[in-house]
């Protein structure tokens, strides 16, 4: 991809026209431009993303506030773990109304938020992000006029340019998407990699007591996890291979479900770190051992098949 430093673009430099021309036109090109240094994007980027997770994964009422009429535009689609996709949940709005003219979708009307700190986080980045992109339009529009010079050709009156044609268009879709892995409202998973090693070790001491069959292995989690679907999928296998008595299926209809039920007395209490800390579907444990999630089922099952 093509990379233009932000000075040069706004510039619209030979170094800039030089990177769009390469970047849009010939045989060879990717349709793509990066663009480096927009002055305060990264943080602007950063506040809008931490504002949008925090939507998608703790502030119910803000979704209810800012949900989607139409469940398609704008607002916010869906909510983890009862969505229509379950691994995808969005906040759309129209990039259009936050600059320049402030103008509204013709069709879908006014943007929805879910208060006005996330709508001033979004207005901001929408205004970097929109400054930038009718710059490069601009530069596309310096392009076709040397095609058409090349050509012998002009641009007729009544035509639009590329940059007009951005400024006057009532609608840019601007979508924020959250892909929702199964782990829970406090990711750890990287916290926990310096564990890997010592949970291999505890992983195989309970392969060994899995050869007791009279041991019951539950899996826990909601239904539309896909990891906890395979959790369960491993764990029906081994109680099928003989590795356990019975397999204690805790499915739960839904994410806050089963976050309310890792908060409740009613979770096994655990003294190792790992299990306290365990904040992602599915919690799978057998009798006083804590195994772990999805990846740490597999590889029990792995394990346990591989013993004699």
């Amino acid at each position: 991809m093509e990379l233009v430093d932000y000075t040069d673009l706004m510039e619209l430099n030979p170094k800039a026209i030089s990177a769009l021309r390469r970047a849009y036109t010939g045989d060879a090109c990717f349709g793509a431009l990066g663009i480096s240094n927009v002055p305060g994007y990264t943080s602007k980027r950063d506040a809008a993303f931490d504002a949008g997770i925090k939507l998608g994964l703790r502030d119910h009422e803000g979704q209810l506030q800012a949900a989607s009429p139409r469940y398609t535009y704008p607002g916010w689609i869906g909510r983890p773990g009862t969505e229509k996709h379950p691994l995808q949940s969005s906040f759309i709005h129209n990039l259009k109304e936050e600059v320049d003219d402030q103008l509204v979708d013709p069709f879908f009307g006014k943007n929805v938020w879910p208060d006005q700190s996330f709508h001033d986080l979004f207005s901001s980045l929408d205004q970097s992000m929109h400054a930038v992109a009718m710059q490069i339009l601009k530069g596309c529009d310096v392009l076709v006029d040397e095609e058409l010079d090349r050509r012998g050709l002009v641009l007729e009156k009544h035509r639009l340019t590329l940059e007009q044609v951005g400024r006057q268009t009532p609608t840019v879709s601007s979508r924020w998407i959250l892909y929702d892995s199964g782990y829970g409202q406090v990711d750890d998973l990287m916290d926990r990699k310096n564990d890997a090693v010592q949970s291999q070790l505890q992983l195989a001491d309970v392969a060994v007591s899995a050869n007791h069959t009279t041991d019951t292995i539950t899996v826990a989690g909601f239904s539309s996890c896909a990891y906890h679907q395979k959790a369960l999928a491993a764990a029906k296998s081994m109680v099928a291979a003989g590795k356990f008595s019975a397999l204690e299926d805790k499915t739960m209809t839904d994410r806050d479900t089963y976050q309310a039920w890792l908060a409740s007395d009613a979770r096994p209490t655990f003294t190792e770190e790992r299990a306290q800390k365990h904040s992602s579907s599915p919690f799978v444990f057998i009798g006083d051992s804590f195994v772990g999630g999805c990846d740490d089922t597999i590889a029990l099952q792995q394990r346990g098949d591989s013993q004699p």
